[in-house]
């Protein structure tokens, strides 16, 4: 007797051990797979609503919970998405992560309709979106970035409104390996207090500014012409700016080395009766046809002044020697 009597607190505690491992161990229930929840915070739920996993870190259905919901359930008979949530509270919970039967992706964002593009994050005109944008009948367009600007599955870009303004802009590649940017004004498919939608055909049309493969940069519509091929920097209308610095070699104080010898005036008189511009400068036809290289213009221009330089130099002394003469001729006569 007294061993048995020995061997009952061992066996006490035995049962309180099987008893606290079985309380956090999930067990199955009707229609779930429940663990304790302040040592084991999980739960499989399949009900009217659909079948969902939430693990709760404070106890069941408590705000902060994370959670999956599959994609059949009571709003979603079509099962055409998976939604990962965060519980706000015992009644209510906001989507973080969607995925759509087709692979779309979207992130914040409650309703599936509003996943419009591969990638969508957020709603309404601040939501970014990614997805391919090429176009066969103009092959161009291998990938895009668009903020405010969705490709939607019928192949249109769609723009939100805020209520007064429907802008928006694009990041796209192409297949020649070029990175383009597009903007897209407000108001400018449709009035700025609605959507609008602008076909991927009309996206050539948007772009403001290109980087070429070979990493030249094109601002505005057109390239500059053949007659540039090596340009970095290429502005297809007027260029505003306080200061712009040219570095250059070639500057023309060689004009004022003791042996240099300007053209003389009536050479140079003969040479603007046939050619129309002086030395060294281009023709308007040059010009016209090929444009001027600013720093090497502002050389020659410089060039040309420091030889009207030296010119009124010479003839200022001719003058002063002429004067000279005429007082010492009148002095003789005197």
């Amino acid at each position: 007797m007294k061993k048995i009597f020995s061997l009952l607190p061992v066996a006490l505690s035995v049962c309180a051990a099987l008893q606290a491992s079985a309380q956090n161990t999930p067990r199955l229930e009707p229609g779930a797979l429940v663990g304790d929840q302040t040592t084991r915070p999980l739960s499989i739920v399949s009900g009217n609503d659909g079948s969902y996993l939430e693990l709760n870190p404070q106890g069941s259905a408590s705000p902060g919970s994370i959670g999956y919901v599959s994609g059949h359930n009571a709003s979603n008979l079509a099962g055409v998405s998976h939604s990962f949530f965060v519980r706000q509270s015992p009644t209510s919970w906001t989507s973080a992560l969607k995925i759509l039967q087709d692979g779309r992706v979207g992130i914040g964002i409650q309703n599936d309709w509003e996943i419009a593009s591969k990638f969508t994050l957020g709603v309404g005109p601040t939501r970014v979106a990614i997805d391919h944008v090429y176009e066969p009948s103009t092959n161009f367009g291998i990938g895009c970035l668009g903020f405010n600007a969705a490709k939607q599955v019928d192949g249109a870009f769609g723009l939100n409104s805020d209520g007064a303004n429907n802008g928006g802009s694009i990041v796209w590649g192409d297949v020649y390996g070029g990175l383009n940017f597009s903007t897209i004004a407000s108001g400018a498919y449709g009035a700025g207090a609605n959507n609008q939608w602008m076909a991927v055909s009309a996206l050539p049309s948007t772009r403001r500014m290109r980087i070429h493969p070979q990493g030249n940069v094109q601002i505005g519509e057109l390239p500059p012409s053949n007659s540039h091929p090596d340009y970095k920097l290429s502005v297809d209308g007027k260029l505003v700016a306080k200061s712009i610095y040219v570095t250059s070699q070639g500057w023309a104080d060689f004009v004022f080395e003791p042996d240099y010898k300007p053209m003389a005036l009536p050479a140079l008189e003969n040479y603007l009766q046939q050619n129309k511009h002086l030395p060294h400068i281009p023709s308007a036809k040059e010009v016209e046809a090929n444009g001027i290289n600013v720093a090497e213009m502002d050389a020659k221009l410089l060039q040309s002044v420091e030889e009207l330089t030296l010119h009124v130099i010479a003839l200022s002394k001719r003058v002063q020697e002429l004067e000279a003469g005429k007082s010492g001729a009148a002095v003789g006569k005197k």
